[in-house]
């Protein structure tokens, strides 16, 4: 009796193992590191010598139906995680994905659709409080995408929703961000089409609601770029609106944003840009004004295989929404890849 529940132990472990081994994903870990010289012109300021580093560790598999998965946790500078996501490939059903704050889903892969050799120019010394449009991103939250070329012209929809809109998007196992905000769920829809050889077009909306004593928040975002030999153009325009029910009217009634950008890769190693992202915040009521702030970045990048280095003078006009206030800056950074 003993020796034949051993065997069937043993045999049962063994078809376990082999069928774990049949449907294990493989795990990938890739990263970066990059070393920043950033100085402010006419400015005193402190040590300009930064540092970025990151790992991702990635999964992938393939389930019994043919159907496959894939998930990436991001771990950021200090090695710290930072986001994740879970995505579900069914083939001909399209594919499910659960973000927790690694962003690109929703409105928020619109925010800046230019070409650069670097960074977006509000991303390359311009300093903070620059604001896009974001819809759903950085709170945990589900995006279906329907099959590829539904509509033709090599077609993309894609629908997020996140139950509260309140930027925890990486919690725990089981666990639950609490009310950290007064926003309170949202759903974003984004469309983007191949019309022509070289042109892509994009446009997407986000309607996040707004709950004890926030406002409802309505966004849209909408362009296109053209690429023809190793010169690309784009230019987009988007508006992040608020609707001040709850605030009154002394608030930013809404954000409108103009980009425009070009990109030349004069071979397979270097390339060039310039590109400008206007920002025009409007106040309503007793500090009803308009103030623009206005970005514009030219870069150089050389690529080494693993390691790239960049160049990048940023001039700010109006920083952070202030009138009358300037930036000046200059970027120089190598990064590398493995």
């Amino acid at each position: 009796m003993n020796k034949l529940t051993k065997i069937g132990l043993t045999a049962l472990c063994g078809s376990l193992v082999s069928v774990t081994a049949a449907n294990a994903g493989a795990i990938t870990i890739a990263g970066g590191a990059g070393v920043t010289w950033t100085t402010e012109e006419a400015t005193v300021d402190g040590n300009p010598i930064g540092m970025k580093s990151n790992l991702t560790f990635g999964a992938a598999g393939e389930m019994d139906n043919g159907n496959t998965w894939s998930a990436a946790m991001y771990n950021g500078d200090a090695q710290t995680l930072t986001s994740s996501n879970i995505k579900l490939t069914m083939g001909g059903l399209g594919s499910i994905e659960a973000d927790f704050g690694a962003g690109g889903v929703g409105l928020d892969a619109l925010d800046d659709k230019m070409p650069n050799a670097y960074e977006e120019p509000w991303d390359s010394g311009a300093g903070t409080g620059f604001t896009t449009v974001s819809g759903v991103h950085g709170s945990g939250t589900l995006q279906y995408s329907l099959p590829v070329d539904m509509l033709g012209a090599g077609s993309t929809i894609k629908v997020a929703f996140s139950p509260r809109v309140d930027g925890g998007g990486l919690q725990a196992d089981k666990g639950n961000s609490g009310l950290v905000s007064g926003k309170g769920s949202g759903t974003d829809i984004v469309i983007t089409m191949a019309p022509a050889e070289g042109l892509s077009v994009f446009a997407g909306y986000s309607d996040v609601e707004g709950q004890t004593g926030d406002d409802d928040t309505s966004s849209h975002a909408y362009g296109a770029t053209f690429a023809v030999g190793g010169v690309t153009l784009g230019a987009q325009a988007s508006r992040a609106y608020y609707d001040t029910t709850f605030t009154g009217g002394n608030a930013t009634a809404y954000y409108d944003n103009v980009a425009y950008a070009v990109s030349f890769a004069v071979n397979d190693n270097l390339t060039l840009s310039y590109g400008s992202h206007d920002s025009d915040r409007v106040m309503t009521g007793a500090n009803s004004s308009t103030v623009a702030m206005e970005a514009a970045s030219m870069q150089i990048s050389y690529n080494m295989g693993g390691a790239t280095l960049a160049i990048a003078h940023t001039e700010v006009d109006n920083s952070a929404y202030s009138s009358g206030t300037s930036r000046d800056a200059n970027i120089v950074a190598l990064n590398l890849v493995f």
